[in-house]
């Protein structure tokens, strides 16, 4: 998961953990890897830790997502890491987050990425509840445009979910951790973790154990249109291998069973994507994006539900903010670049920057008043 602003201390309501999350032993403000200063600990899961780091050779933030040393173990990993990450960097595409370093340092393998100011699709659908038909539809095509790319490389992703979908300030939606999950599930120390972790999202091939193929991330962009367009997986349960039964074997509800509202047609696109069978699916994104472009003239495709403005997180409380301005490390990114405060896991705007320190000015001379009326 890459981080975003409005994502500190989010948990994903559908990771199914099956193990403690380990906790990677790196402090802030160290410096990582070739030239990156780790600012603050964004989510943390079994299988890494992210952080927004400072890039001191370009001066910019970056996302930096650090791998639990026990990858170190498994040298076959090594290999498998390279390469992928080398196919990855080979290409970019403007729906899909930008890698920018990748390598191993101080007993980790980690991954530079681009950092991402806007919020991820799971963060904001928990926060706001299920989608228009609209602005189901906008995020999807753009989904598809960035799987369409995956593919054509001859990728998987295998793990398309909310939470790897991010909804970008400007209007751009990116897809994160492309082909991640089968690279960390080929190792014995984490292929059935790395399955759990998903599972509300798994393909039935993907809960059976069966070799997969693109289609198998067109079921899994199903599940996400199902929720996007209800609030809700398709299939719930308290129980993870429940879950990995049902996706095998069950027939999901129509979307409109849950939310009337959803336009027929939709939600037959989102049945189709959901068949159990996978030749009876879309065979490949660009038809899933060609039924979706369909259904837009008959929708308001200019109205608020697709303005990015309205893409945002619920804002941080006071309690959090202020938490954060006392840290070391965060009054020390203050004082180095004032105009450009990062608190709280967002960019404060301009007049809150001026009133903070203000406010902070006069704490500290209200202080030293008071110190010196005491000698």
């Amino acid at each position: 998961m890459i981080p975003v602003r409005g994502m500190k201390d989010h948990k994903d309501k559908h990771e199914y953990m099956v193990t403690t999350t380990p906790k990677i032993s790196l402090d802030r403000g160290i410096e990582f890897g070739p030239g990156y200063q780790l600012e603050m600990e964004i989510s943390r899961s079994p299988r890494a830790s992210v952080y927004r780091a400072e890039d001191l050779k370009h001066d910019q933030p970056v996302a930096l997502k650090v791998f639990h040393g026990r990858y170190l173990a498994d040298p076959r990993f090594a290999i498998r890491f390279r390469e992928h990450l080398r196919k990855l960097d080979e290409y970019s595409h403007d729906n899909l987050v930008t890698i920018r370093d990748y390598g191993l340092d101080q007993g980790h393998y980690f991954v530079v990425m681009e950092w991402m100011d806007g919020v991820d699709l799971g963060t904001y659908i928990a926060e706001h509840g299920p989608l228009s038909p609209a602005l189901t539809i906008y995020i999807a095509r753009q989904v598809c445009a960035g799987l369409g790319a995956v593919h054509a490389r001859g990728l998987i992703h295998r793990g398309v979910k909310p939470q790897n979908i991010l909804l970008q300030p400007d209007g751009r939606v990116k897809v994160s951790d492309v082909g991640m999950t089968g690279l960390l599930s080929e190792t014995g120390l984490s292929k059935t973790n790395v399955m759990l972790e998903g599972v509300g999202y798994i393909s039935p091939e993907q809960a059976r154990g069966k070799s997969l193929d693109p289609r198998s991330d067109i079921y899994s962009l199903g599940v996400t249109l199902f929720e996007m367009l209800t609030g809700r997986l398709p299939f719930v349960s308290h129980e993870a291998w429940s879950m990995v039964r049902m996706h095998a074997g069950e027939i999901p509800p129509s979307p409109r069973q849950l939310n009337p509202q959803v336009p027929e047609d939709l939600a037959n696109i989102v049945t189709r994507a959901l068949q159990k069978d996978a030749k009876a699916r879309f065979p490949g994104v660009a038809e899933v994006d060609a039924a979706l472009s369909d259904l837009e003239d008959d929708l308001d495709m200019t109205s608020d539900a697709v303005r990015p403005r309205q893409w945002k997180s619920v804002e941080a409380g006071l309690i959090p903010v202020l938490k954060e301005m006392l840290e070391p490390q965060t009054l020390n990114s203050l004082l180095r670049r004032p105009s450009e405060w990062h608190i709280a896991g967002r960019n404060l705007p301009v007049w809150v920057v001026l009133a903070l320190q203000f406010l902070l000015t006069f704490i500290l001379t209200f202080g030293i008043i008071l110190l010196l009326a005491q000698i």
